[in-house]
């Protein structure tokens, strides 16, 4: 079912002031903005973790122009150009920018056909994104959350004619779409604005993010931008127009700066005030303490850079911040690649940021020498670097810088290019992130680390389910292996968080698999073993799915009794011990022993109480009750229930029978009753039927031998007389029929005397209903329609007719069975019954620890199909824990198919000729230096 937040009102305090500064671009925040998720799909990196590695090992991720975009052959002409042509033939291009996994956001093939794949990436990398943030689909639907994205080019339009030009199309290549298909698909009710500025719009739709946030106009928001080259048009004109390089790459600050190298990629981050996640236990992984956004004006040209309008940007995001220019560490510059242009900011970062030792100045590096410019999502990259750079407390290198620009002069600057990876300075570790629009536009934002958080170390002793689906058996295993090489990339990382976050992202998937572990290492040892299509091992399961299961709840008996039963659980467990203790004061004043006393004894001083079936009858219904509190009944949505003995009690209780207050006073009298007569009585178990057992009885003068329960075919427990004990145990020695005694108590066998009168007359005392969920009888066998002071009174001195209770719950087309109890006592039996086809799925155990024992049920009935709410010892604290760190446990595949329009509507257009110029009054890219 889905759950959905309240909707927060814009703040009704919001005063003329900060109407003022957000109409003049700068957010003066009461409070930082924290980013809580962020992904991307970037040219070398598919995830966020391989762009860290990327920028921390240097890496070069331009290349060549893939076939399935253009052929460069046909567009290239050398290194002149030419009408028409280009001589670039690299650029920063993602792989598989045309795939998409259609099914997981229902749209269908044909739709999917004719979306940009700009829109359809967007689809992906904003469920990564909530991912990161470990966030659901429900936990965000109908949240006021907001979407803004960067994004400009329509390359993707040109692939089709104008008979091609159906309905589908105005959805799919409208910008607007954009933002507005993130917040259809996710049910997010905020705004959503696609925001074009050029190069600057992914940066200048987190600000307006920020803004939204810090304004009350949304609670969290899904910002960022995207940029695909699916066409050589652009290419051509801006090689025409002088802006790119030759070679395809940026040289940022270097004197051999020749125009910037295009490049694509998406990138989103998640965005919350500090204070709401934190009260929400998000991740946080950084914070934007301050931003602000302003126009060039008239200046030398449109797409000219201004270098007084870059300085004023960057003084306000900093006063936004709160931030001197001294505390920054580094800035992340727009740094396209030009000589002037690249001078120009140099110097208005200079003027800002105030002279320093040498040894103490600013590092300035871009992104962009990495994997290229990628112009309308350009800025996103740039913040989730400077996000990284905080997290890891480092500055990445810079590429492609061997000697500086002639027009910078470092000597007498307080700036220093990046050229290597090394720490931030101590105390400045702030990062400035700038991006720049043709458009005229400029942003600027200040990054800071996230606040420090006092989490205790996770205990290395508690074992976790790790639980995840997929739509297919391969998409399975492909997870299974990404989470194990996940476990074995980090080490560090809290076990009980990738749980947890496995937990609410879950897809609920029709395939499934589940392990146990403790520790890292058994957890990646049953992720690989799956992953390569082994079998599973023990302490996994798998499953497929088709429909909810319908699931048996069997609480067990009499016989399930150990010294220290359910002792763990009662420890570890919040909502098993609220309910034990419940259940404790209901009996107390039946009870000459408190229940939780008798729990806690170990032997040899637990052996006496155990014996009795005054104490060991409430203590199994205490049990019982408990199970089914914390982990059975509000869990699994039962669609029968049943017990054996006193266990039928309990399913009273589940089934809505009797109420507990009166189901735990009558097990007492129960327990009491029984306790009278049992001390002549002994209980044996035989290995025979019914009818032969009886036949041997009466041919021996046995009269007094009673049938007591029914647990299967050649399966029954007996009572008889001390007296004649060994007389039977003789009869079945010589008849090599299996026997021994058990621990349980005998059925009652005279109606009359004032003991059953009493007990009678207080049960006729209780108001009992109509079962609320099916409830199959001890005394039939068939499911029970009313309960009375008689049945229960027959239900002590009648046959348990345990087999015929497993025959009915076999015809309700049951899929599992769950028994509840202090141990698997039933379990046996019930597989006799029911078949293979029917798991029996077992709870606490004697010799294993009780969380152990329940997470394994756990793990099995989700391979059935049955979700995990909660682990046992997770309730232990306020909030279950989260993944720190910027790349969360991959816990989903796409299942992408490839969807590309092959049809060209026109040539290329080619807009200028050769070093006709950008326009505008503006000399082209390597003369008068573009914002782009």
């Amino acid at each position: 079912m889905s759950t959905s937040r309240p909707h927060r009102t814009p703040s009704a305090g919001a005063g003329k002031r900060r109407l003022a500064e957000l109409a003049r671009g700068m957010i003066a925040k009461n409070e930082p903005i924290a980013v809580i998720g962020m992904a991307c799909r970037f040219p070398g990196a598919e995830s966020v973790g391989q762009f860290r590695d990327l920028l921390l090992h240097g890496i070069d991720a331009v290349g060549s122009v893939p076939s399935e975009r253009w052929d460069a052959d046909a567009y290239c002409a050398g290194t002149a150009g030419g009408r028409g042509k280009t001589p670039v033939r690299h650029g920063g291009f993602c792989s598989d920018f045309a795939a998409f996994d259609n099914e997981l956001f229902t749209i269908s093939p044909e739709e999917a056909e004719r979306m940009d794949p700009q829109h359809r990436v967007l689809l992906e990398v904003g469920h990564e994104t909530l991912a990161s943030a470990g966030l659901s689909m429900e936990s965000v639907a109908g949240t006021a959350t907001g979407v803004y994205v960067g994004i400009s080019t329509f390359d993707y339009y040109e692939r089709f004619s104008a008979h091609d030009l159906g309905g589908l199309l105005g959805t799919g290549l409208a910008h607007s779409a954009a933002a507005g298909r993130l917040a259809y698909h996710f049910d997010l009710n905020g705004a959503a604005e696609s925001i074009d500025t050029a190069c600057s719009s992914a940066l200048v739709a987190v600000h307006r993010a920020c803004g939204a946030l810090a304004s009350g106009e949304v609670d969290a928001a899904l910002a960022g931008g995207v940029n695909a080259m699916f066409s050589p048009s652009v290419h051509i004109a801006f090689s025409l127009a002088g802006m790119l390089a030759p070679d395809g790459r940026c040289k940022t600050f270097d004197d051999r700066a020749d125009g910037y190298g295009r490049g694509e990629g998406c990138g989103l981050v998640m965005l919350k005030r500090l204070s709401d996640a934190q009260r929400d236990g998000d991740p946080v992984f950084a914070l934007i303490s301050g931003s602000a956004v302003n126009h060039n004006g008239r200046s030398h040209g449109m797409a000219a850079p201004n270098g007084p309008a870059q300085q004023a940007v960057i003084r306000r995001a900093l006063q936004a911040a709160g931030t001197p220019p001294d505390d920054l560490g580094c800035v992340e510059a727009h740094g396209i690649g030009t000589l002037l242009g690249d001078a120009i900011e140099f110097n208005a970062l200079a003027s800002v940021i105030s002279r320093r030792p040498p040894g103490q100045r600013v590092a300035v590096g871009s992104v962009k020498t990495n994997i290229g410019h990628l112009e309308a999502s350009a800025g996103i990259a740039g913040l989730i670097k400077a996000v990284l750079e905080v997290q890891m407390n480092e500055v990445f290198p810079q590429l492609h810088f061997n000697r500086a620009s002639r027009h910078l002069d470092l000597d007498a600057n307080p700036l220093a290019i990046a050229e290597v990876r090394r720490p931030l300075p101590p105390g400045r570790s702030r990062i400035a992130v700038s991006s720049f629009g043709f458009s005229g536009t400029n942003a600027h934002m200040i990054v800071a680390p996230a606040p420090m958080t006092d989490a205790e170390p996770p205990s290395r002793a508690d074992p976790f389910v790790l639980a995840f689906s997929a739509r297919t058996t391969d998409e399975l295993r492909h997870t299974a292996g990404r989470l194990a090489r996940y476990l074995r990339a980090t080490p560090s990382v809290d076990l009980a968080a990738v749980a947890s976050h496995l937990r609410r992202l879950d897809a609920r998937g029709s395939q499934r698999f589940a392990c146990v572990a403790s520790t890292a290492t058994e957890a990646i040892s049953a992720l690989r073993r799956f992953s390569t299509g082994a079998a599973v091992e023990a302490g996994s399961w798998t499953g497929s799915v088709a429909k909810r299961p319908r699931i048996a709840l069997l609480f067990t008996g009499e016989g399930s009794q150990y010294a220290g039963m359910a002792t763990g659980l009662y420890q570890s467990d919040p909502l098993f011990s609220a309910a034990f203790d419940e259940v404790a004061e209901l009996m107390a004043t039946e009870l000459d022993r408190p229940l939780p006393t008798l729990l806690s004894e170990t032997p040899p001083v637990a052996e006496p109480w155990l014996t009795q079936p005054r104490y060991r009858q409430p203590a199994i219904f205490a049990i019982g009750y408990a199970l089914a509190q914390s982990f059975g009944s509000r869990q699994l949505n039962p669609s029968v229930v049943l017990g054996c003995g006193v266990g039928e009690l309990v399913a009273s209780v589940v089934a809505g029978v009797i109420a507990l207050p009166d189901a735990a006073r009558l097990v007492c009298r129960r327990g009491a009753l029984v306790h009278r007569a049992a001390a002549d009585t002994a209980m044996v178990s035989v290995a025979a039927s019914d009818e032969d057992l009886g036949d041997l009885a009466a041919a021996h003068g046995l009269a007094e031998v009673d049938v007591a329960v029914v647990y299967g075919p050649r399966s029954v427990v007996v009572s008889v007389p001390r007296s004649d004990l060994a007389k039977l145990s003789s009869l079945l020695s010589d008849r090599n029929i299996g026997y021994f005694e058990v621990a349980v108590s005998p059925p009652l066998q005279s109606p009359s005397g004032d003991a059953i009168a009493a007990f009678t007359e207080y049960a006729s005392g209780l108001t009992f209903r109509a079962p609320r969920i099916p409830l199959v009888s001890n005394v039939s066998g068939a499911r029970l329609q009313e309960m009375s002071a008689s049945y229960v009174r027959g239900h002590l001195r009648r046959t348990v007719e345990f087999q015929l209770c497993l025959e009915t719950v076999k015809a309700m087309d049951i899929d599992a069975v769950v028994e509840l109890g202090p141990a698997p006592h039933l379990a046996d039996f019930a597989r006799c019954t029911l078949g293979p086809d029917i798991p029996i799925i077992t709870t606490l155990r004697p010799g294993l620890d009780d969380d152990v024992a329940l997470l394994r049920a756990a793990a099995q009935l989700y391979s059935l199909g049955v979700g995990i709410e909660r682990e046992p010892h997770v309730s232990r604290a306020s909030q279950a824990p989260r993944v720190s760190g910027s790349e969360p446990p991959p816990c989903s595949v796409f299942d992408r198919k490839v969807f590309l329009s092959t049809t060209t509507a026109v040539d290329p257009v080619q807009p200028v000729e050769p070093g006709a110029g950008a326009g505008s009054g503006g000399g082209n890219c390597l003369g008068g230096g573009s914002s782009l």
